[in-house]
């Protein structure tokens, strides 16, 4: 190699080197025990000198395609040489979202089971860090992993934050209702990756024997539904249920076998019997991930109906789940009873919840049919002849009593307007799905309980950065979702409220402190200041 060549590669390398570091960002590498693996220090976004080490798209099972898809996860196990730990992997199969579109990797793969670890650089080597692990919320068909930078919360509160990935829609929860194909594979992914963090985030500074579990949404009911799994003991220690819980009444559905075969005999797979279950499971199996996927958006496009219920999600399986969570929650089944009562709790609600009414009433068609225009309002009438109706259908066997009592407790005066109206609607809405069986966990988990700690909280504080599509004009409270953005920090987006700002750092430190000792208080004045309430004191 000639001197020239040499030195030019040298003012290369040593370039690349220093826009990494003006960048606020370097490559690093740590020993574990299923290999080496490269990461990346980066300066935490708002500050100046604070930096995490990020280790992304960790695979924590084989990829599960071809004969493994519709099949519990099987470990990935270690690795040879080098893991290249710095960029993010691709997103479960999903469709298009309004939610989860600014990602570092659009790639939509079954190749999509990794992990991602947020460590805060300045740890010593005897650290043993408390661990929160995110799983991230959108319907169990929408979401990924690594739109959550974890990195202001890990470096706020002073934890290892992990966040994950796990199969979605029909990927994740195809089922026939039968053991050949029982259903359940994305929370048998979320348990696969607990079990990877059990045994190996203690080469990332981590302390497996204090993890937190966290989620939103699809995530908070996910966290709720592994806290009612008594062979999870010991995989995690506290639950965070964040707008969504076990015992909400879309979960667990009762329609996934028959949307299953629906989807699988638009792909050409027949089944005419019982018989037939192993074959058409095979048929499904090699069907192009891209054409499923497909064929599923044109089904929930084609539906004409208003319907309250999600599409593929988690369900009674007689093995994972042996029957509906609120039945899990008692004490009828003691294991799982006994074990959700044994984990400290810390859950609840934004102030408004509803706003996923307005999220799935946009869609035009419907709005044509229905005669509605969803930005200017919701009616009663539309309440009384179209919604209460629907609910009643999805979950009262269409009981005309149950439709005419929700009419009744919903229905504004007429002399009030539109806007109020439309208001007491939402709040309908978020009271049935997701506040209500809120303060019913939490009355559960904390009646008598000398075992485990109890936290509600209502979060009011509208959020400067608004997720998804814009909420009309009549709609003034918390959307869902808003306080996921001070949670993962605003400190990365300009023009931001130093009330905000602090709020974020308030919400950060509650959270760690909840993993790291099972209160969320700095102080009991905090406490009533801030209006994080536990359950047995009263402020």
């Amino acid at each position: 190699m000639s001197v020239q060549l040499s030195l030019l590669l040298l003012v290369t390398a040593v370039v690349g080197i220093l826009f990494d570091l003006c960048q606020g960002q370097s490559e690093m590498t740590r020993a574990t025990a299923l290999g080496k693996i490269k990461g990346i220090r980066t300066l935490v976004p708002g500050t100046n000198s604070n930096y995490v080490d990020q280790f992304r798209k960790i695979p924590y099972a084989i990829p599960p395609v071809n004969e493994l898809r519709f099949q519990k996860p099987k470990p990935f196990g270690s690795w040879e040489g080098t893991l290249d730990a710095t960029t993010f992997g691709a997103s479960c199969f999903q469709g298009q979202s309004a939610f989860f579109t600014d990602v570092p990797n659009k790639e939509l793969s079954e190749d999509c089971l990794f992990l991602n670890i947020y460590v805060p650089s300045n740890i010593s080597n005897d650290d043993r860090l408390p661990v929160m692990v995110w799983i991230h919320g959108g319907a169990f068909l929408y979401g990924q992993g690594m739109f959550y930078n974890a990195s202001n919360l890990a470096s706020v509160g002073n934890v290892v934050v992990v966040t994950l990935n796990y199969r979605l829609g029909i990927f994740g929860f195809f089922t026939l209702n039968d053991p050949v194909a029982r259903g359940n594979y994305g929370i048998y992914d979320q348990i696969l990756a607990l079990k990877w963090v059990k045994q190996n985030i203690d080469s990332f500074g981590g302390n497996p024997d204090s993890v937190t579990i966290f989620g939103e949404s699809a995530g908070g009911m996910s966290t709720s539904l592994l806290s009612l799994i008594p062979s999870n003991r010991g995989l995690f220690h506290r639950v965070i249920s964040q707008s969504g819980t076990s015992n909400s009444p879309c979960l667990t559905v009762e329609n996934s076998h028959f949307l299953s075969e629906i989807v699988g005999t638009s792909a050409g797979c027949n089944m005419s019997s019982e018989a037939d279950k192993p074959s058409f499971l095979d048929c499904m199996r090699n069907v192009p991930a891209d054409r499923l996927q497909h064929i599923i958006e044109n089904v929930y496009s084609s539906s004409p109906e208003v319907r309250f219920v999600l599409g593929f999600a988690p369900v009674v399986d007689g093995e994972l789940f042996p029957d509906q969570p609120t039945r899990l929650l008692s004490d009828a089944y003691p294991n799982h009873h006994y074990f959700f009562r044994s984990l400290d709790l810390l859950t609840g609600a934004t102030s408004g919840e509803g706003s996923l009414l307005f999220i799935q009433l946009s869609d035009p068609s419907f709005q044509y049919r229905y005669k509605y225009n969803i930005s200017e309002g919701i009616s009663a009438d539309f309440l009384c002849n179209v919604m209460a109706p629907a609910l009643s259908k999805d979950y009262f066997n269409s009981n005309p009593k149950i439709s005419s009592m929700v009419c009744d407790e919903y229905s504004l005066d007429p002399s009030e307007r539109l806007p109020a109206q439309s208001m007491r609607i939402t709040e309908g809405y978020g009271d049935f799905f997701l506040t209500a069986p809120m303060v019913d966990i939490a009355d559960i988990h904390s009646d008598r309980n000398g075992m485990a700690k109890t936290f509600v909280y209502m979060h009011t504080r509208i959020n400067p950065i608004h997720i998804g599509p814009p909420s009309p004009h009549w709609f003034s409270k918390s959307v869902h979702a808003d306080e996921l953005f001070y949670l993962f920090g605003l400190q990365q987006y300009s023009n931001v409220d130093v009330q905000d700002l602090e709020f974020s750092r308030i919400l950060m430190k509650y959270w760690a402190n909840f993993a790291r000792f099972g209160y969320v208080i700095l102080s009991f004045f905090d406490l009533c200041l801030k209006s994080i309430i536990p359950v047995s004191n009263d402020c």
